[in-house]
């Protein structure tokens, strides 16, 4: 009998921590987003027209760049996942869900092997492995 490809996810919109869990070992890959500092500063978006002027067109250029940018984001993080059987996608934003979203719109495919996205605020890498593990049920020590 082959064993189950299992695979979670833990992204925000600066990076995506891949777990992939294989008999005893676990291998962990981290993809770096340029989401965050192009657009946002102190929480609010970069506006570059001081002379007071109409931003619309301004704003509608980032927000279009962001998107084609978040959706780059995205598609590397699905090349990480072929050939997985079961994905758990967890994270502190809204960027959990979108990838869920994406998967289940553009990679059609992975729609039956979502088995679950959860909102979490873990930040450092061994607990989010451990939440992994605790959602996969992987009950031996994993080696890192």
């Amino acid at each position: 009998m082959q064993e189950t490809k299992k695979t979670g996810i833990w992204i925000d919109g600066s990076k995506a921590i891949i777990v992939h869990f294989k008999e005893s070992e676990a291998t962990v890959k981290e993809i770096i987003s340029d989401l965050e500092g192009v657009f946002f500063r102190d929480g609010q978006p970069i506006k570059t027209n001081f002379s007071g002027g109409n931003n619309d067109s301004h704003e509608k250029r980032l927000e279009e760049r962001k998107k084609n940018m978040t959706r780059k984001f995205l598609k590397n993080v699905c090349e990480e996942l072929q050939h997985r059987d079961e994905l758990f996608i967890l994270g502190p934003g809204e960027m959990r869900t979108r990838l869920s979203k994406f998967l289940e719109t553009e990679y059609k495919i992975f729609r039956d092997k979502i088995k679950g996205v959860e909102s979490s605020n873990l930040r450092r890498e061994q607990q989010i492995i451990e939440k992994m593990k605790s959602f996969f049920q992987i009950v031996e020590n994993i080696e890192i």
